[in-house]
């Protein structure tokens, strides 16, 4: 059975960071790019959102592969790849339609309020970024980041616990939704990390790959800004993220500890 390394990107965590890492580090394998794929119709979101997600989705089947649907395109990457290629895109665990593979999943984590401002930056530039006709026929998340105040924002998200809830932990888990996160990531993946912790993230991945890896972070996200919080907007956000920081704060616990034992046993 073929192995194939599969980078897990969490949106607005270092993905294109760590991707950039893992091409470099392995030159020769072939990388298989997949773009966000479109949710399921049933999703409380807008019309708007759905069809812009599609699109997205339809646009980098096309582009990437010259194909209409994510069946045909798992169905290729199954029969080109070869052991040792990349798969990387923003999907869950467990998404890629690949039985006859082995899939070694790499990802990296960061702290769930500073992903979700950071987010909401990147869509509130998007917005402002296009044409006025262009603006008056957006709707759902890319409008309400791009017209309304941080808070307002999170007010939204928590309108619609059902689509936004707990979105890392969605990316870690996948279908395995009664799992406990960390525990299913200490057993299944091949490598994890937090971004606060991006040196000791590039060290250790570069010993389990056995090749020089290069430490960079590009943050794309233009003039970031923070915002305070209220306390009705910490109460929604537990709501919001409840798991997510729980997952966090054990993961980055525990690359803290695996850290200090490793600076340690070199002293």
């Amino acid at each position: 059975m073929k192995q194939l390394y599969f980078l897990i990107r969490v949106p607005k965590s270092g993905s294109q960071s760590m991707w950039d890492m893992v091409r470099g580090a392995l030159p020769e394998s072939r990388c298989f790019r997949l773009p966000l794929l479109a949710p399921d119709p049933s999703k409380g979101i807008t019309l708007y959102d759905r069809f812009r997600l599609r699109r997205r989705s339809l646009k980098g089947f096309w582009k990437g592969y010259r194909l209409l649907t994510e069946a045909q395109v798992w169905k290729r990457i199954g029969e080109e790849s070869k052991d040792g290629d990349i798969i990387a895109g923003h999907l869950n665990y467990g998404t890629p339609q690949l039985p006859q593979a082995e899939l070694k999943c790499i990802t990296l984590l960061r702290h769930p309020v500073d992903r979700l401002v950071s987010e909401y930056n990147y869509h509130r530039q998007g917005y402002q970024a296009r044409s006025a006709i262009h603006q008056s026929y957006m709707a759902g998340l890319l409008k309400v980041a791009g017209t309304r105040s941080f808070s307002e924002y999170v007010a939204y998200l928590h309108d619609h616990l059902d689509v936004f809830q707990n979105k890392i932990t969605s990316y870690i888990v996948g279908p395995h939704k009664n799992r406990d996160p960390f525990e299913l990531m200490k057993e299944n993946y091949f490598h994890f990390g937090v971004l606060d912790e991006m040196g000791f993230f590039a060290d250790e991945l570069s010993k389990k790959l056995n090749r020089p890896i290069k430490n960079t972070w590009i943050n794309k996200t233009r003039d970031p800004k923070k915002y305070e919080l209220s306390s009705g907007d910490e109460a929604r956000l537990q709501d919001l993220l409840g798991k997510d920081l729980e997952l966090y704060n054990q993961t980055a616990a525990f690359v803290r500890a695996e850290k200090g034992r490793i600076d340690a046993a070199n002293r």
